[in-house]
Parts: C-alpha cells; sequence; structure tokens
C-alpha cells in the first residue's frame, strides 16, 4: 500500500518530468560588448550550449510544445529560442548550434531586416557615441539623463524612460537620438537570405510582430495587424 506522502512525490515527479524549460538569447557578439554585458560572445555561448546540451533534452519548439500537450515530453525537456532577427545569430550562433547538433528557434521582426535597426540598438549606439555627459530628453517629452561618465550603468535606466512611450514617439526619440550622437551603425540585424540560411540550416523560424511594439499597448486591430503582416512577410521570405 501506498501512503499519501508516497502519492504526492510521485505526483509531483510526474509533473516536473512533463515542465518544459525555454531559454531565450537575442545577441551572440564575436567579443564581449561592455554595453551589452546580458548578452554572451561566441566563446560564453559555446560553453552554455554545451551545458544545456549535457544537462537537458534539448528539443525543437514546436516539437517541445505537441508534446508538452500530448504528456510525452522527456524529462529535463528545453528548448532554445532568439529573439529579434539580429545578423549575428546567423553568423556566430549558428555555427555553433550546428556544430554541437543543437536545434532552435529564431522569433524574427521584420520591419527591421536588411539594414534596419531596432529602437533600442539605437539608442545603445547613440550612448556608445554620445559625445556629452547629459542627455537632452526634453523633446521627448521627459527629463533630461545624466550619464555622470558611467555609460555602461546608465544605459538601463535610459532604455526604461523610452520603453514605455507610444510607439511611433519611441521610435522617433530613437532615431533622433541616433542622429544627434553622430554614430553610424548598419548591418545589426540579418537579411531575408540570412533568414532562409536558418531554415535551410534545419532551424524553426517564428514570428515576432513587424516592428516591436508593446502588443497589450495597442488597440486590437493594430496589434493584429502586427501579427498577420509580420507572418505574411515571414512566409514570402521562406
Amino acid at each position: 500500500m501506498i501512503d499519501i506522502g508516497c502519492k504526492l512525490a510521485l505526483l509531483t515527479a510526474a509533473l516536473v518530468e512533463r515542465r518544459l524549460s525555454i531559454v531565450y538569447f537575442h545577441r551572440v557578439p564575436a567579443t564581449p560588448d561592455p554595453l551589452l554585458p546580458g548578452e554572451p560572445d561566441c566563446a560564453r555561448f559555446r560553453a552554455r550550449v554545451r551545458w544545456l546540451r549535457e544537462g537537458f533534452h534539448v528539443l525543437p519548439l514546436v516539437e517541445a510544445v505537441r508534446r508538452l500537450y500530448a504528456g510525452t515530453l522527456p524529462p529535463r525537456a528545453l528548448a532554445i529560442t532568439f529573439d529579434d532577427g539580429y545578423r549575428d545569430n546567423v553568423t556566430n550562433a549558428l555555427p555553433i548550434l550546428t556544430e554541437l547538433d543543437v536545434p532552435a528557434t529564431f522569433f524574427v521582426t521584420t520591419r527591421y531586416l536588411d539594414g534596419g535597426m531596432m529602437w533600442n540598438d539605437r539608442v545603445i549606439e547613440a550612448l556608445r557615441a554620445w559625445p556629452d555627459d547629459d542627455i537632452d530628453l526634453r523633446p521627448y517629452g521627459l527629463e533630461s539623463f545624466a550619464l555622470r561618465g558611467a555609460r555602461v550603468a546608465s544605459l538601463p535606466g535610459l532604455l526604461e524612460k523610452l520603453k514605455y512611450l507610444p510607439h511611433a514617439d519611441r521610435e522617433h526619440a530613437a532615431s533622433d537620438l541616433l542622429a544627434r550622437s553622430g554614430a553610424t551603425v548598419s548591418g545589426l540585424m540579418a537579411n531575408a537570405d540570412e533568414i532562409r540560411r536558418l531554415r535551410a540550416a534545419g532551424m524553426e523560424v517564428g514570428g515576432h510582430t513587424v516592428s516591436h511594439p508593446i502588443l497589450c499597448s495597442l488597440p486590437l486591430a493594430e496589434a493584429r495587424e502586427e501579427i498577420a503582416t509580420n507572418k505574411a512577410e515571414l512566409e514570402r521570405i521562406l
């Protein structure tokens, strides 16, 4: 006879075995970037993926979700995903994933493919090149922002100030800051051929809206348009 403690232990073990973990990345720069402290460079990324492969059962996301609902997930199931569609996902991350035989899913924002830049990257590059110790944010309805010589430490606060502006205002502010900084940066995002390379390598490609707004801040019709247009554009590319 199994007592109630054993029954609870067995039930807990079953639930844990059917749990799906998801690890997501954005960028994989070739070398460490002080303004991207949370993004692993190639060496750190290879070490992390190798550790994940050794400690978990890594599955393609679509298969993992299907097996989650079917109740057939293996123990320690895990999927790896990438957000936004950065070029270094293709040039740096993809060779490592292929080398280690690890699947991943890449969620792509389509407006910035082929030479565009996400709003946050425009702000980061503006901060990297900013010529003064203060950034005047009053043109965007915000207070001036003091860098105090600590640009790495200042970055999260600057992004947070701009993140929740209305979408169009945020886009304008990011582009204006980049222009005011004098920075000249291009090629951060993948192009259509590189997105096709991900698929050809056996990776999954998914949608991540057209312009990366905060969907819950949009009217429903605009949110639907962001999702549906992104899907159609990716289908055309693929």
